[in-house]
């Protein structure tokens, strides 16, 4: 029998499987959930006894660090994933973003400390990731894929919850639902109620939030096998999100990956009813879902000059990238030249903080202007490593959670591009997910790669 196909026990000598020691690893990976379910999707809740800077998704993660705390102390946690190659690569990264801005601050003048502390939260998603990758390679390694894909499901359906009345409120008018003045509170961000001519940002700080949860979403399920309504509805969800964003972003790379979904080589096709049916099924839920968008304006489809307009005219050669995006020349050389007047590679502390300048939109001009190839070539490292494995591991697989891992691997840098995507809690959280998954399958499929670490494993029949 293959390895890879085989049921192992590990078993350690400090290991006690006592039933309080579980149920302490199911509580905090209920914890770990909830705050990376909250750093997606949650509210910007604050509690009036702490300070504005500390929310609900903190506590959350406070609480779930003190449990691993607890599993430490009685010898269940284990430090597998400081010998992950996929790991090392992640902590080079997150190395540079928090230890280049403490130099920044020792050592040029202009740095702040308020410009740290937005990067300060890696350690949270740090310390949660490395907590779950024992928890879920040792004591719940057989439940980790349902676990991840009950959150994205939660999380697409607290996504349609706060969307669809934000749509009618745009539509309608009227007085302002509970629900969107709880997820977009006056002040949050430039648009009062999380929407600005019929563009959405659903539960997001902003508008490109929701259409990189939905490239995410529909990517992950078109590459999923799973043909279940569940699974339809998640593609659905994943569409419907980049239309009402009206990202021409999302737009483009939803084609691109489509388009080559459907003419890659295969060296089998069958057509059998049922794959017919499901084709069918879902060219019709895509004209639906056009139709009812253009018919209300959302994400600006119809619009004179509209979104999808310019796409093409940029296709056809008549405008140049740099005007339907908004974003090139003076935006993107400026924050360069002005952070050469920190240091000679950069500003250190985050550009987008020190720099008083119109928003540049492209994470990767960030990186630049904050430290030159000092955040970028390890930024770069990591999307590429986890890359490799995802697609060495995962290649051939057509689960969910694996379509998941190499659609937000794919899509992050893409969208770094075009926006600060890696600076908010969505893109980190994300990146956090994806390299736990790849994590998860290393340590899953190989005997080996965890017999290096110290464990002893034995066939179970």
């Amino acid at each position: 029998m293959n390895s890879a196909d085989q049921t192992f026990a590990m078993d350690r000598a400090a290991t006690s499987r006592r039933r309080w020691v579980l149920s302490i690893s199911g509580l905090a990976a209920l914890m770990i959930w909830c705050s990376f379910l909250w750093m997606m999707v949650g509210p910007p809740l604050q509690l009036p006894f702490l300070p504005s800077e500390i929310q609900a998704h903190d506590l959350l993660a406070g609480a779930a660090i003190l449990l691993g705390i607890a599993l430490m102390a009685r010898g269940q946690l284990y430090s597998s994933a400081f010998r992950s190659p996929v790991f090392f690569v992640f902590f080079l990264y997150v190395g540079a973003v928090l230890i280049l801005p403490l130099l920044g601050l020792l050592f040029v003048p202009q740095a702040q400390l308020w410009m740290y502390f937005g990067d300060l939260r890696w350690l949270l998603i740090l310390a949660m990731m490395v907590i779950a990758a024992s928890i879920y390679t040792f004591q719940r390694r057989d439940i980790f894929e349902r676990d991840v894909a009950s959150i994205w499901v939660i999380a697409v359906v607290v996504t349609w919850a706060v969307l669809l009345p934000q749509v009618m409120l745009q539509v309608s008018g009227g007085s302002t639902p509970w629900i969107v003045d709880l997820w977009h509170p006056e002040g949050r961000t430039g648009r009062s109620h999380g929407f600005h001519i019929f563009r959405f940002a659903g539960p997001f700080e902003n508008i490109s939030g929701l259409a990189t949860f939905g490239l995410v979403t529909f990517i992950a399920a078109m590459l999923s096998v799973d043909k279940s309504r569940l699974s339809l509805f998640v593609t659905i969800s994943g569409l419907f999100f980049i239309l009402a964003s009206g990202s021409r972003t999302a737009m483009v790379l939803a084609g691109a990956f489509t388009l080559f979904h459907i003419f890659r080589p295969r060296t089998r096709f069958r057509l059998s009813a049922a794959s017919l049916f499901r084709v069918v099924a879902f060219i019709a839920a895509f004209f639906g879902i056009y139709s009812v968008a253009m018919h209300f304006g959302v994400g600006r489809l119809g619009s004179g000059g509209g979104r999808l307009a310019s796409i093409f005219g940029w296709l056809r050669g008549d405008v140049a990238l740099v005007e339907i995006a908004g974003r090139g020349g003076d935006r993107w050389n400026l924050p360069i030249i002005e952070s050469q007047f920190w240091s000679p590679i950069g500003t250190l502390v985050n550009a987008a903080h020190a720099l008083d300048l119109p928003t540049f939109d492209s994470y990767y001009v960030l990186m630049w202007a904050q430290a030159g190839p000092f955040i970028t070539l390890p930024f770069l490292l990591m999307i590429a490593t986890a890359l490799v494995f995802a697609f060495k591991h995962f290649g051939k697989s057509k689960s969910f959670m694996n379509g998941l891992a190499i659609a937000i691997i794919a899509v992050l840098p893409l969208f770094g591009l075009t926006q600060n995507i890696m600076t908010g809690l969505l893109g980190r959280s994300l990146l956090g997910l994806a390299v736990l998954i790849v994590f998860w399958g290393l340590a899953r499929k190989s005997r080996n790669y965890l017999q290096a670490y110290g464990y002893q494993m034995k066939e179970v029949a």
